[in-house]
């Protein structure tokens, strides 16, 4: 199918497997996930499984094993190399993007450059207030939320591990159980504004940082690198469909549904009066008029979305979306247990980790 604007397509896929490992002195455990985004090819317009199922054998080795005896260093970032690796030489898939969580708040991301970033996340519990928003926005008012907030540091060696965690720890001491409005720097804590000002306040002490993300609600977040901002909102809708382009006797022909995850991401200069990007209700509005169309309907009847699978109900998104939301930089549609799908507007702009 041709593309315009660099437009590019995106698969996903999503893979967990228990393991021990000994790092250092420690022999310990995880509940390991791996994602995976891969170019998407002409097939998978059709049938857009086969990357799951790939990445599902790749890690399958790994799967109730000692790691040690199967990867030479089986910290997270040789985790990744690992899997990348694999993936290539045995399954014929070059990653955009690998993704592993070794636990709830640690990982690493593993690019297609080979740039590797650790991450470490955590929850903030803390109260704000917006004072440059219309009286009569909900946010004007004071009210709270658990923030999530994730810190990427460049090379993610196991080495980078005990600092990253240092650093935030310390953090979480000068932001947790606090009124954001109430700390220097913070009096307007739009997430935009909370993501640069932990920027500023854990380069110092972390010179390899190479990202922040907050989370402000379960649905949207916003990630900041040094003068750019990046936010994203989620949003669900519940379809049903025939995959037509699944083998004879696969399930799949057969009619049946879905509950999907689409995520709407843009990047927009900040707005020197309100402190935001783009205000997430107004993301949430443009999204909600899109997908009405796709909730509660049988997608494979429309002939916009001939075959119906994720590739082509991500890209339709994209399409529609555009022209409301001009700073699109992805659309990305997830079903089950994380297969999907992700169309890029232009692949000249890659926007990192999300």
């Amino acid at each position: 199918m041709e593309e315009s604007r660099n437009r590019t397509s995106l698969l996903r896929a999503e893979a967990g497997f228990e393991a021990a490992r000994r790092l250092g002195v420690d022999l310990h455990g995880h509940s390991f996930r791996a994602c995976l985004e891969v170019p998407a090819s002409e097939k998978s317009w059709v049938d857009d499984t086969h990357v799951e199922e790939a990445l599902a054998r790749c890690v399958a080795p790994l799967d109730y094993r000692y790691l040690n005896d199967r990867v030479r260093c089986p910290d997270d970032c040789g985790l990744a190399r690992w899997i990348q690796d694999r993936l290539r030489t045995e399954h014929g898939l070059a990653s955009r993007q690998l993704r592993l969580r070794s636990a709830p708040d640690q990982g690493v991301v593993l690019d297609d450059a080979g740039n590797t970033c650790a991450w470490q996340a955590g929850t903030i519990e803390a109260a704000h207030a917006l004072p440059r928003v219309p009286a009569t926005h909900p946010c004007h008012r004071m009210h709270g939320h658990s923030f999530r907030v994730t810190l990427y540091t460049a090379l993610g060696s196991s080495g980078d591990r005990p600092s990253l965690q240092r650093t935030w720890k310390a953090l979480s001491k000068r932001l947790d159980h606090r009124c954001l409005n109430d700390i220097s720097g913070l009096e307007n804590p739009t997430s935009e504004h909370l993501a640069s000002w932990i920027w500023r306040a854990v380069c110092p002490e972390l010179p390899a940082l190479a990202g922040v993300s907050v989370r402000e609600t379960a649905t949207s977040g916003c990630l900041y690198r040094p003068e750019q901002h990046w936010i994203w909102k989620d949003l669900r809708f519940e379809a049903a469909l025939t995959e037509r382009g699944a083998s004879p006797g696969d399930p799949r022909r057969r009619l049946h549904g879905h509950s999907y995850r689409a995520r709407v991401q843009l990047s927009a200069p900040l707005d020197p009066e309100r402190g935001w990007t783009v205000d997430f209700g107004v993301v949430k509005a443009h999204a909600k008029s899109a997908l009405v169309r796709l909730d509660h309907h049988r997608l494979d009847l429309d002939p916009v979305r001939p075959y119906a699978g994720s590739v082509s109900v991500a890209g339709w998104l994209a399409d529609v979306l555009e022209a409301k939301l001009p700073r699109l930089e992805r659309v990305a549609l997830t079903l089950g247990a994380g297969r999907g799908a992700v169309a890029v507007i232009d692949d000249r702009v890659r926007a990192p980790f999300l």
